[in-house]
C-alpha cells in the first residue's frame, strides 16, 4: 500500500480506563437505540446485563422497535414470538437472546 508511518506525539496520548461489569448494566432510562448499541458494544465482554428477581441475566442480542410508548422505562410491555418488548427512556427495546445466571444463552422468543 501507499500508507506512510507517522510519528505520534506521546505527550498527547490519552488512555481509556478498563470497562467494568457495572458499566454494562442496562439503564432503561436511555433510548432503545442507545441500549441496542451498548448491547452490541459490550459483546463479548463485559456483556450487557439486567436483573430479574435479584439474579443477573446477560443480554446477547436485542433490536429497536420504532414505536413510542408512555410506559415507565423498564416496564415489560409484551413477550411474544418476536421477543420480549421493554419500554425505555425513548422507544421500545426488543430482547432477542438472553442468558440467565448459570445457564446457556437462549432465545427470548
Amino acid at each position: 500500500g501507499t500508507a506512510k508511518p507517522e510519528v505520534q506525539d506521546e505527550t498527547l496520548v490519552t488512555y481509556a480506563e478498563k470497562l467494568s461489569k457495572e458499566e454494562a448494566r442496562i439503564d432503561w432510562s436511555l433510548s432503545a437505540a442507545q441500549l441496542e448499541r451498548c448491547i452490541r458494544a459490550f459483546n463479548p465482554w463485559p456483556m450487557s446485563w439486567l436483573e430479574i428477581e435479584g439474579q443477573p441475566v446477560k443480554v446477547w442480542k436485542a433490536s429497536v422497535i420504532d414505536t413510542a410508548t408512555n410506559a415507565a422505562p423498564g416496564t415489560i410491555l409484551e413477550a411474544n414470538k418476536q421477543g420480549i418488548q421493554v419500554a425505555t427512556g425513548d422507544g421500545i427495546l426488543n430482547l432477542l437472546s438472553l442468558q440467565p445466571a448459570g445457564k446457556k444463552a437462549m432465545s427470548a422468543q
